[in-house]
């Protein structure tokens, strides 16, 4: 007798957390303003920290699924 299928049902959160993180071009500009400023010992500026938080969100809202 064969096993029965696995039947999956949802989406798949990494098509949804690409279709809302921020744009790829401004996640590298916050994040190389970030790291310039970790260089100098200087505060994270505001722009890194809104693409955390707009990263942040977009992984909460899209969590992956627990492992089974």
């Amino acid at each position: 007798m064969r096993e029965p299928k696995t039947l999956h049902h949802g989406s798949d959160h990494r098509a949804h957390r690409a279709e809302h993180y921020p744009i790829t071009g401004d996640a590298l500009d916050a994040i190389a303003k970030g790291l310039r400023a970790y260089q100098h010992g200087e505060p994270l500026p505001a722009e890194t920290l809104a693409w955390l938080d707009a990263r942040d969100a977009v992984k909460d809202r899209f969590r992956k699924p627990a492992a089974s």
